[in-house]
């Protein structure tokens, strides 16, 4: 079964592919996607924009729950786009409306929370990714079953996967780590500093794994002759190229002694 957790065994890290106008859903792709529900549109005291280091879209998160997931795809080596609060059609009356010529309300049309762009190992084509972001206390509300039954119809219809996904991936510093990286390099373009994140990721391996995040750093930006600030953006886009792997077991801070875990699939190693 597909899901974030196993991403690694199904989809190619780094994919360098080109992106067609739309989706096998008529969807839009890339920074011309506009997410249907804003936070303007949001139902909980939590929503915002986040710039999509992957796309140089944005993404909108409704709650903290969505906001923490944005983080971890941003930063997943597999992740191509995530396009939030995604428009489904399914629904009949929205299907008789449209062959009738009407005009619909964004209320009309009910959305997935998350669809992620992923390239498939065997045979690198671009593969759908449906999640439906939900806290486990909600997951047995009779409205909540429905409504995933309906989405995994739809995306199944176009050969899409889902699942849903609530807190328990997180860690004890999973979420704070995550944020903690993604404000290093905040408007980064991913693929153009792959080949320097590459480079930095070799030699902060390589060095000796003592002192504080800082000082490790640094040593690094000395030998790459460049800014820590300059280093620190490297770092990031090491992890979200899947170059290197903080360990989550424990807090991530420049004046903190950094902690990295070995990298899962030797396919994404420099």
């Amino acid at each position: 079964m597909i899901c974030i957790e196993r991403f690694a065994e199904y989809f190619v890290p780094n994919p360098r592919v080109t992106l067609p106008e739309r989706d096998a859903f008529g969807v839009l792709h890339g920074s011309a996607y506009t997410p249907t529900h804003g936070p303007a549109q949001s139902k909980t005291a939590m929503a915002g924009n986040e710039y999509d280091m992957k796309s140089g879209g944005s993404t909108v998160f409704h709650s903290l729950l969505e906001n923490a997931l944005d983080f971890r795809l941003m930063l997943s080596p597999f992740v191509i786009e995530i396009r939030p609060h995604y428009p489904m059609t399914l629904e009949p009356k929205v299907l008789k409306r449209l062959s009738r010529g009407e005009r619909l309300l964004k209320t009309d049309v009910p959305t997935i929370d998350r669809v992620i762009t992923l390239q498939r190992r065997d045979n690198l084509q671009l593969h759908l990714h449906a999640v439906s972001v939900k806290p486990a206390e909600l997951l047995t509300d009779t409205s909540v079953i429905d409504r995933h039954k309906r989405e995994e119809a739809y995306a199944a219809s176009r050969g899409a996967s889902w699942e849903t996904v609530g807190r328990g991936w997180q860690k004890e510093y999973t979420t704070r780590n995550l944020a903690t990286i993604r404000s290093w390099c905040l408007s980064s373009d991913t693929a153009s500093l792959y080949a320097e994140a590459v480079e930095f990721a070799w030699r902060l391996k390589r060095g000796k794994p003592v002192g504080s995040s800082d000082q490790r750093v640094s040593r690094v930006a000395r030998a790459m002759s460049i800014t820590l600030i300059e280093a620190y953006r490297l770092f990031g886009v090491a992890v979200a190229s899947g170059l290197v792997m903080v360990d989550d077991r424990y807090y991530l801070h420049p004046a903190r002694q950094l902690h990295l875990r070995r990298l899962e699939d030797e396919d994404v190693q420099p």
